[in-house]
């Protein structure tokens, strides 16, 4: 949920405001621009000015586009800032919001006089290489607009309010919006912060429009430029001291809580007074329910998970018997997030039940989707069950419409290797072909998508401003470690080289470190388990308990996880037969001798 989604958006966005009306009447400062005498700058100005007289709305559309940043703007803002976006209103229904007049575009004007700017080289095609055509303004006009409209606080307000209503909204309304739209206009938006103290000290920006840069501050923060989501989250937190609002203020309180889990690794403790809201309509009681999920991801995070069940415990509707649109799909993510928990907590059984429940309630007549991560947990519940032919069957049935790298093929990805272990017999070390067969359609589904994957620029590098998000940088893992995992298997049944199984858990603690998690844990105890597994099988007895015991240490305070199918319970016992078999000692034996713990 958005916080566009929140707001009264468009209900006259722009009241009474002395800076707002049609941009033809806008007076901006007398130009204090001087060419270099060049004739590339003074045709620049020509041409602008030509455009201003015969085309009024092409040279709107260049101002507008120079407080935008003016470089690498999306050609598709220009048509959505001539079109309503559609929100969710208080009712929790979908309704749609236009701006007012003069602060839009012209629907029929936009693409003619975009047209025209490219013919006449004042706006120029600056790449299309990820398939969204991008626009750039000229460099020359760029700087001669800069000076020309420095002091043109209309344009500021118009430029800034354009921009909120652009940002994308609920991913349940407008899917393509969210996905697409909030990854190209992060940097527009980022260009026009920098008029908001301004325009607040002069007391330009009504409460309402206040409301709308706080919400889209707030949306902002969801996408991946780590350092943004803080300085958008202060900039929000700032405003909210001088104009109030609760919703607002829980949605914020939700955003540093998840920004605070996912890029600090640390519990944000929330305001105690948010404790005591009522939820009062529709809106309210998503919020409200939505923060009671987010204080569940918290305890997800602290690893306590019949906390996390307690948290989404008894969700209902303002008004049960006839939900809101907006309630109904809250109640199937808060019914979800439960059964998620539960598989989290290591109840697979009970897991099994709720999902199969969440699979059954799919009304496919109002165009409900089965998606990925339902399809993720299911398979991986099977997966843990022992029924891994029906993950197997459950995740091929899925997967026509989806993409090679989704999540749904590397789910199955893992039900062909859980499958193909089910041929495996560590006491003898025998290996069955069918398990070969198996092992090898999860590598081609694994290759395809790692290839993707490193095929990312600056994928390597974890930076302050970094564009991988940590989702993907997870799904990065999950899918070395099933490589890792089959080339242990491998390796050991077939007779092969063991360095090639050594590397591939090299490879699983490169992918970790890429995750950016604060302390070593459960994941970094399942790699040492196995490098113990490995060198027991090279008769390295002592470099074998070294890793073993090291894994121990790190297990033994993280817990079992089962945030990766197989790894929490399945692959520790199968690593435990194998080292047996070869002649090292039982995990028991070797928990027992390390140092007791001081406290």
């Amino acid at each position: 949920m958005t916080v566009l989604s929140i707001q009264n958006r468009g209900f006259g966005c722009l009241p009474n405001n002395p800076v707002t009306g049609p941009a033809s009447c806008r007076t901006a400062s007398s130009s204090s621009y001087i060419g270099n005498g060049t004739q590339s700058l003074n045709g620049t100005r020509e041409r602008f000015e030509r455009a201003t007289n015969h085309f009024p709305f092409a040279a709107e559309l260049l101002e507008i586009s120079t407080m935008w940043g003016g470089n690498a703007l999306p050609s598709m803002m220009y048509g959505r800032a001539s079109a309503p976006r559609k929100r969710w209103n208080s009712q929790g229904e979908i309704e749609e919001v236009y701006l007012e007049d003069g602060m839009g575009f012209q629907l029929d004007g936009t693409y003619n006089a975009i047209e025209y700017l490219k013919t006449a080289n004042l706006l120029i095609l600056d790449s299309n290489e990820d398939g969204y055509e991008k626009l750039s303004v000229d460099k020359n006009l760029q700087q001669y607009l800069k000076e020309r409209l420095l002091d043109s606080d209309l344009l500021r307000t118009r430029s800034l309010m354009l921009m909120c209503h652009l940002f994308p909204g609920n991913k349940e309304i407008e899917p393509f919006q969210r996905g697409v739209l909030g990854r190209l206009h992060l940097q527009p938006f980022q260009s026009v912060v920098e008029y908001i103290p301004k325009l607040l000290e002069k007391k330009l920006l009504s409460t309402r429009q206040q409301h709308e840069v706080i919400g889209t501050l707030l949306e902002s923060s969801t996408f991946s430029d780590r350092n943004w989501k803080f300085k958008a989250l202060e900039l929000a937190d700032a405003m909210l001291v001088t104009a109030p609002c609760d919703l607002l203020e829980t949605y914020a309180a939700i955003r540093r809580k998840a920004v605070h889990r996912l890029v600090v690794g640390t519990i944000w403790k929330e305001p105690s007074h948010l404790l005591e809201r009522l939820a009062t309509c529709p809106i309210s009681n998503f919020l409200y329910w939505k923060w009671r999920l987010s204080r569940a991801e918290d305890c997800v995070h602290r690893d306590d998970f019949d906390a996390a069940v307690r948290e989404v415990f008894g969700y209902a509707a303002i008004n049960p018997t006839k939900p809101s649109t907006l309630e109904y799909l809250l109640g199937k993510e808060v019914r979800f997030e439960h059964a998620r928990f539960v598989y989290l907590s290591g109840r697979f059984e009970d897991a099994k039940i709720l999902l199969d429940q969440e699979l059954k309630a799919i009304n496919y007549e109002r165009s409900e989707k089965l998606h990925d991560s339902l399809v993720t947990y299911l398979a991986g519940v099977n997966c843990e069950t022992g029924n891994t032919k029906e993950a197997v069957r459950l995740t091929k049935a899925v997967l026509a419409d989806s993409k090679e790298h989704s999540r749904s093929h590397v789910s199955l990805a893992e039900a062909y290797l859980h499958d193909g272990m089910t041929y495996c017999d560590p006491p003898t070390l025998f290996m069955d072909e069918c398990a070969r067969k198996k092992f090898s359609e999860a590598k081609i589904i694994c290759e395809a998508v790692l290839q993707r994957y490193r095929s990312m620029p600056n994928f390597d590098t974890i930076s302050g401003h970094d564009n991988i998000a940590k989702v993907d940088r997870i799904n990065y893992l999950r899918v070395t470690t099933i490589m890792a995992r089959i080339s242990f298997i491998e390796v050991i049944f077939g007779g092969g080289d063991l360095s090639a199984a050594l590397n591939s858990w090299v490879a699983v603690f490169n992918a970790i470190e890429k995750c950016g998690w604060s302390e070593q844990g459960f994941m970094e105890g399942i790699s040492h388990l196995t490098m113990g597994a490995i060198y027991r099988c090279l008769d390295n007895t002592t470099e074998s308990e070294l890793h073993v015991k090291t894994a121990l240490n790190l297990l033994n305070g993280a817990g079992r996880r089962h945030l990766i199918v197989g790894l929490g319970a399945i692959w520790p016992e199968f690593t435990e037969e194998v080292r047996l078999r070869k002649g090292g000692r039982l995990t028991a034996v070797l928990n027992a001798e390390l140092p007791k713990s001081k406290s």
